[in-house]
């Protein structure tokens, strides 16, 4: 048995490599039938890190994690964060990622890409890839457990809900320059086949809702049309 760097008792483990018949998991806090508890204390974490890089060169990353799946195993989650909400609650979220400037004029500055969030799903290099599944860059699904599962006195339920928030003057200057969506890559041409096509459509009326949208660097705007002009 590999010596434990650290090992508590079998309840409330805290376990760093997962060598004995009681450990699942190489770092392990607690079981899902004996969950480590926070108390009712505000403001404790699970899990804290708090990282600093002064590198000038090349990447730095608070946590980096890969997995390589070699198995045919029925699923695989590099990352994966759940939360449970056993009570009332105001505000709760599986996960919430966040990029921050400092405030500083002239030392915070991007000159490339700036992404709270990125995901890239990676093509294979091989012409004989013959995938069967459905592949996407990203999902967003609403989940309903049960039959019962009704959401009819929420104020609102979306799929994808875009924010425009902050201090009001800049909320103003945002809603001046920000796009909805930003198409990069793809070619706005006459050919239904491809992902964004030239089409006219003389029924848009003057009291459609255009969405500012970005093609390559080019304004359009996605109609949406009132609910009594649909018909």
């Amino acid at each position: 048995m590999a010596e434990k760097l650290v090992h508590m008792g079998t309840n409330n483990d805290v376990v760093v490599d997962g060598d004995d018949a009681t450990t699942t998991g190489v770092l392990r806090i607690g079981t899902s039938a004996s969950r480590y508890a926070l108390g009712t204390t505000a403001g404790r974490e699970g899990v804290r890190f708090n990282f600093a890089s002064t590198a000038l060169s090349g990447t730095a990353r608070g946590l980096d994690v890969r997995l390589t799946q070699s198995g045919a195993a029925g699923e695989a989650d590099c990352f994966r964060a759940f939360q449970t909400v056993d009570c009332n609650t105001t505000t709760c979220r599986g996960a919430h990622i966040s990029l921050e400037f400092t405030a500083t004029a002239g030392a915070s500055e991007c000159s490339g890409l700036g992404a709270a969030l990125e995901t890239t799903l990676h093509i294979p290099d091989i012409a004989s890839w013959a995938p069967t599944g459905t592949l996407c860059g990203l999902k967003v699904a609403i989940h309903s457990d049960g039959a019962a599962s009704d959401p009819a006195g929420l104020t609102e339920l979306a799929f994808v809900r875009i924010d425009n928030q902050g201090d009001a003057t800049g909320v103003d200057d945002v809603d001046t320059d920000a796009v909805a969506f930003s198409f990069n890559g793809f070619t706005a041409a006459g050919d239904t086949t491809k992902l964004l096509s030239s089409v006219a459509y003389a029924e848009v009326g003057n009291s459609c809702v255009g969405i500012r949208c970005s093609v390559d660097g080019a304004i359009y705007y996605l109609p949406l049309v009132p609910v009594a002009e649909w018909n």
